[in-house]
Parts: structure tokens; sequence; C-alpha cells
């Protein structure tokens, strides 16, 4: 999947200052042409009207919230972008993971694969929102929580049907595709197979228009930890197939400055579920329990 969360999220920076300098030219080039006098409040008009189609309309209290957002999840993905190992592709792997067992043990005592994790989910078809809009719930982010028992948090977050990676989209319709997430956390002395989850107060009400896929998309992301400890676990590095090869060939050889322009096409390095279909196959043949197969 090209442009995965964490790339849109760490680009939306230099987009926002772009669109920005270019909402400047335009509220310029209105007063120029203007034939009304140049008046202070015929300027606030002018600039409170390109403000307001530049964020789709949206309110100052939504705007302010989502940019908080962003300001919240940017480090979180400039890490397991950074990292090169944080961010993981389940996508092969989705309907065979939805149909493993989760864990009886308390949430503090499974073992996170990194500080902070990205899953992939893909477009799997139990996590679609919206069939119209194409809207799905794409991925999750997982790390141990600050606060409390030593729970888990989990960020779900939406997919942007409209995103094409470029500047075509306005700062509102980019800010909203990539602040749709919703907050869970799993509580360390619960067992993880417990759920429901508490939902803290921060989310984005559009991802809920199916409390089953919600609650679908949190199992998964709990599946795929316990997925990397099994003794068959088939996890590999690489890149979506559609990165340039060449880019690939030359960030494989340690050259960072094409790591960072195959972040910014859209293209990261992964660790990817499932490649070696063989191993797949034997995997699922295998019992899957935590007791005897799982090492934690």
């Amino acid at each position: 999947m090209r442009y995965p969360h964490p790339c849109r999220v760490t680009m939306f920076e230099a987009v926002f200052r772009r669109r920005l300098d270019a909402l400047g030219l335009t509220i310029s080039g209105s007063l120029a042409t203007s034939e009304l006098r140049n008046t202070f409040r015929q300027e606030t008009i002018i600039r409170q009207w390109a403000v307001s189609k530049e964020f789709s309309g949206m309110s100052p209290e939504e705007r302010d919230e989502r940019l908080m957002t962003i300001a919240y999840l940017e480090p979180v993905a400039a890490h397991v972008l950074a990292s090169g190992d944080c961010i993981f592709d389940v996508s092969r792997l989705g309907a065979e993971l939805m149909e493993m067992e989760l864990p009886t043990m308390a949430a503090r005592d499974l073992k996170l694969p990194r500080t902070h994790t990205f899953f992939l989910f893909g477009q799997e078809p139990c996590l679609q929102v919206d069939s119209q809009t194409g809207l799905f719930i794409e991925g999750a982010y997982v790390s141990r929580s600050d606060e409390g028992d030593g729970g888990i948090d989990i960020i779900l977050v939406g997919n942007d049907p409209t995103f094409a990676g470029n500047d075509d989209q306005t700062t509102g319709e980019f800010l909203r595709g990539v602040s749709r997430y919703a907050y869970f956390t799993v509580p360390g002395h619960k067992p993880v197979a417990s759920g429901p989850f508490q939902i803290a107060n921060d989310h984005d009400g559009s991802l809920f228009a199916d409390r089953n896929v919600v609650a679908s998309a949190v199992a998964l992301a709990l599946q795929a930890v316990q997925y990397l400890h099994h003794s068959l676990a088939d996890v590999t590095i690489g890149y979506d197939q559609a990165a340039p090869r060449w880019l690939v060939a030359k960030a494989k050889a340690r050259d960072f400055d094409s790591q960072l322009d195959l972040d910014w096409q859209g293209y990261p390095s992964m660790m990817i579920l499932g490649a070696d279909r063989r191993i797949g196959r034997i995997f699922q043949k295998a019992e899957i329990n935590e007791s005897s197969q799982l090492v934690f």
C-alpha cells in the first residue's frame, strides 16, 4: 500500500506550509484585483473567505482539534519511519490472523516488538467502515502505555480515499483524512483476550459507523503482536512492490537519502509478514496457543 499513514502524517507539515504560501498569494491577488477600495474590513473578509475555503469549511474548533491530533501523531509516525523496522505489513495474513485466539495473559506481560509500532492492515474487508466513500481502518499504532499499570495503547487510524500524494487536496481535506483515529487502552491487569477495551474520549466519530469493525481492528493489532512471537512467524524486510527498484536498491545499500526519498514518495521500508507462502501453509496447519507455541 502506497503512502501508509506514517508517511502522510510526516508529510503534513511540509504540504501545509506550501499551501499556506499559496494561500497568501491568493489573498494578495484578490486584494490587488478587487474593484472595491482596499480597507481593513475588506482585507479581513477576503482573508476569512480564503482561510475558510482552504480548510474546507471547518469550524475553528474542529481545525484546532485536528491540528492537535497531528501534533500528537507526528513524532510517533516519525519514530516508526526513522527506525526502519517499526512498520509491520500484515495485509497478507489478515484473514489468518483474525482466526487466532487472543492470549489469556495479562496485557502487561505481552511483549511488544518495538517502543512504537505501526501495523498496516491494508484494505481488509472486515475493516471497511464506509463502502461508498472507501473508508476503512488502515492500521494501528501500538505502544506500551506510559500511565497506569503497564497496559497497551492502541491508536487505530483510517485511510484517506482522496489522498493522491500531491498538493491537489486542500489543507482541510488533508487534515481530515490524516486525523481519523480512535484511541484505546488495554489495561495492564486485564487479560488481553478479555475485551471490550477502554476507549479514550479522544476519537474521530467517522470510524465508529460499526463497532464490530473497530473491535476487529483492535483484535487484529493484538493478534499481529502475538504472531511475531510464533516459532513459525515469517517476517522479512522489504518495500511495496510498486516502489522504484533503483531507489530500493540504493536504500538497501544503506543510502540514507534514497530512503528519505522513498518515504516521501510513499514507499517506506516495512517488515512484511507472510511473504513466503510456503511458511504460511505450514503456519495455518500449526496449532496456535500461547502455552505450547508462543514465547513471550
